[in-house]
């Protein structure tokens, strides 16, 4: 019996429907994966980091993990020793906070919303707290006459515990009486009038971390240094530093005054002077491991006077060094122009020492020597030798005598030149404002047949530095005056 056309067409399209859901029920296991979610990775590592114990730190943890499917992540953090380190996590925001220590690891997860995760490790080294640097000892008292000054190296007076490089700072309870300037290690403490000041030298790390010790400062005269050492003398004041030390107190005891001989081997004005009569006016020498280094034009020579050299206009530049407190060496050079013959212009070599062969609470005795080479065609040398007095009056006043040798020996225009004069001086100084003092000086070249120098000088002192101004005189026939200046750089 034939199926009629209809039946058949309707049974094909029947079995079209069964052949299309058949094809389908077998692709759907297949069909979910095309949408599958996916895991967020890590990206790079996160840094090892060293934290301080007491301390912490905190990052976001967004760049060290990426999501392909953009999904918002959400963070956790956990510690493999809470004994050394805590961590905790708020939104994207790590934070590893310093216990003791050590070191620990931290492990950082990053979930999708369909809980998938990526995992991150890093490790943390706890360290030790930083600590404010420490006093070594005391700073001693100091003792200034007027216009006197002291440098201090104050870095062995402190330490830090974790051996970091610390700057110092200064400040003064009085400018009036004493200023102060720091550079580097050094601390430079300036006369400026007579009473008692505290000097606070403040050490700091590079974290801010600081301590400071005290300086007491006696300033002017002999009594003011001695009121310092008295018990139930009122002391000045420690000015007060910008913030609080987290070290020791910065109100220590800075210890007794300097007994009064070490006090008389501070440092002198302007010492040494420069070279220009070769002999030492002054019984004062630069401490030891102190430097000071100067420059001028001194038109107050005896050389004029000595042979028949002719007039000689000296310019020098020299550098002096305290060997100890009662030794100082000097080496310097310099020019003369001489108008013998054609006249001109040679260097002029020398080296001299000086020493304090006696000191006391206002006088001080030195003994200098002095040689020297005027390199012209011919050379010729020089040579001298004298012994200087320096004695502190009252009111800040200085007298000064000296009393030497100079003489020339050597063969110049084809003649043999052997000479020698005496020399003596007698001047004095006195500070008549914090900054600015007054010098001046006789000087005689030559006993029998000499020649009478008087020299007045204004100096000015600023911290390390000190420039003199003043004419020089010369007393004689034909009397002119010649021009004194000179600079000096104390370090």
């Amino acid at each position: 019996m034939k199926e009629a056309p209809a039946l058949r067409s309707a049974r094909f399209a029947g079995g079209i429907r069964t052949a299309a859901v058949v094809v389908l029920s077998a692709a759907w296991p297949w069909a979910p994966a095309a949408a599958q979610e996916r895991a967020p990775e890590p990206v790079g590592t996160i840094p090892a980091r060293a934290i301080a114990a007491g301390q912490s730190e905190s990052f976001d943890l967004t760049p060290y993990f990426t999501d392909a499917d953009g999904d918002a992540l959400a963070y956790a953090a956990t510690v493999s020793d809470a004994a050394v380190a805590t961590v905790s996590v708020s939104a994207n925001i790590l934070t590893i906070a310093g216990v003791a220590p050590g070191t620990a690891v931290v492990a950082v997860f990053a979930s999708d919303p369909g809980g998938l995760s990526a995992t991150q490790r890093t490790e943390v080294t706890i360290e030790a707290p930083n600590r404010a640097p420490e006093p070594v000892g005391t700073i001693p008292g100091q003792s200034l006459a007027p216009g006197q000054w002291i440098s201090i190296s104050v870095s062995s007076y402190f330490s830090d515990p974790e051996g970091e490089a610390v700057s110092f700072s200064a400040t003064t309870s009085n400018e009036a009486v004493a200023t102060v300037a720091v550079s580097g290690d050094i601390v430079t403490i300036t006369q400026t009038g007579a009473g008692t000041a505290m000097v606070v030298v403040a050490a700091r790390d590079p974290a801010g971390l600081f301590v400071a010790q005290s300086i007491r400062v006696a300033s002017g005269s002999v009594q003011a240094a001695r009121d310092l050492a008295r018990p139930g003398i009122e002391q000045p004041d420690a000015p007060q530093l910008p913030r609080e030390p987290t070290g020791p107190s910065a109100a220590e005891e800075a210890g007794p005054p300097m007994p009064d001989a070490a006090r008389a081997r501070e440092l002198d004005p302007l010492p040494p002077r420069l070279l220009t009569g070769f002999i030492e006016p002054t019984g004062y020498t630069l401490r030891r491991d102190r430097s000071q280094a100067s420059a001028g034009y001194m038109g107050a020579s005896p050389l004029a006077q000595v042979g028949a050299i002719g007039d000689v206009v000296p310019g020098i530049a020299q550098v002096s060094y305290g060997v100890t407190d009662d030794l100082t060496v000097t080496a310097g050079t310099g020019f003369v122009y001489y108008n013998v013959g054609a006249g001109g212009s040679d260097p002029f070599p020398y080296f001299a020492p000086k020493y304090r062969a006696y000191v006391d609470e206002r006088v001080s005795v030195a003994v200098a020597g002095f040689a020297g080479m005027f390199l012209a065609n011919e050379t010729l040398t020089y040579y001298g030798g004298s012994v200087a007095v320096s004695i502190e009056a009252p009111n800040g006043l200085r007298v000064h005598a000296a009393g030497g040798m100079l003489g020339v020996s050597g063969t110049i225009l084809g003649a043999t030149l052997t000479d020698q004069a005496g020399v003596a001086s007698l001047g004095g100084d006195i500070l008549v404002m914090p900054r600015l003092g007054l010098a001046g000086e006789y000087r005689r070249v030559g006993f029998e047949d000499g020649t009478n120098i008087a020299t007045a000088a204004l100096r000015y002192f600023q911290g390390a530095i000190v420039g003199e101004a003043g004419l020089a005189y010369y007393l004689e026939d034909g009397a002119e005056i010649r021009p004194i200046v000179s600079v000096a750089y104390r370090f």
